[in-house]
């Protein structure tokens, strides 16, 4: 019953989709560890990796600060941004 809650309150936990993802996000990761790379190269690619994470996140975050900014809006509440 307390699995069934917690999936129900985060549906991240059983999107077949987004687990997916995942998964191939560390098989990739331990390949690209195994790679052969100079040290230049490895933070070539790891400087990108995160920029690409950072803008994403970013983007979630200003996406749902919109999406509470309209329901406040909508209340007649001052919104956040």
């Amino acid at each position: 019953m307390k699995k069934r809650r917690s999936e129900r309150n985060n549906p991240i936990l059983v999107d077949k989709t987004y687990l997916k993802d995942r998964q191939d996000e560390a098989e990739l990761e331990r390949k690209y560890m195994e790679l052969e790379l100079s040290p230049r190269q490895r933070m070539i690619i790891n400087d990108y990796i995160a920029c690409i994470r950072t803008a994403n996140s970013r983007y979630c975050y200003l996406y749902l600060a919109s999406i509470v900014n309209t329901i406040r809006r909508l209340k007649g509440k001052e919104s956040y941004i």
